[in-house]
């Protein structure tokens, strides 16, 4: 009985080890540079999305000082490019570092995530504007796994 479940345990915890490194993680561009060139305002660029991790299995999201948490998508055919529509987006928003009027827009707007190349392209598409934001997964030879780790390697610099 102890060799059975001694068994299920080192199989759980290799599980689960190996599932934690198949993240991927991605920053905004402007961020990324910003903090390349030491820029001492980097942080405007985090705003609304500091990163993604796990695009396309199941994505996870960081709002500007809040907390990783799982997004809903929408899969939508646009032409013949692949989106995900981010679902109630506005929820995620830290309101204690975040105006409301952030989370408002970002319930008024409709927010697309694709691929375009190498990178994420984040739409955010409001009634008179539209932004784009584009995120990578890597500086130099450096590929982001998680959000935390290449944001402490980003500034170690």
């Amino acid at each position: 009985m102890k060799k059975n479940f001694l068994i299920i345990l080192i199989v759980f915890s290799n599980l689960r080890c190996s599932s934690q490194n198949n993240f991927d993680a991605w920053l905004p561009e402007e961020y990324v540079k910003a903090i390349k060139t030491k820029d001492t305002s980097s942080y405007k660029h985090l705003i609304p999305i500091e990163g993604f991790e796990s695009f396309g299995k199941n994505p996870r999201i960081l709002t500007y000082r809040g907390e990783i948490n799982p997004i809903k998508t929408k899969k939508i055919i646009d032409g013949n490019k692949e989106k995900y529509q981010l679902l109630n987006l506005q929820y995620y928003v830290n309101l204690k570092y975040n105006s409301r009027e952030l989370a408002e827009r970002l319930s008024k707007a409709t927010i697309y995530i694709s691929k375009s190349g190498q990178k994420l392209l984040l739409e955010i598409i409001e009634k008179d504007k539209k932004e784009n934001i584009y995120f990578i997964n890597r500086v130099d030879e450096y590929e982001f796994k998680n959000i935390k780790d290449a944001k402490e390697y980003l500034e170690k610099d």
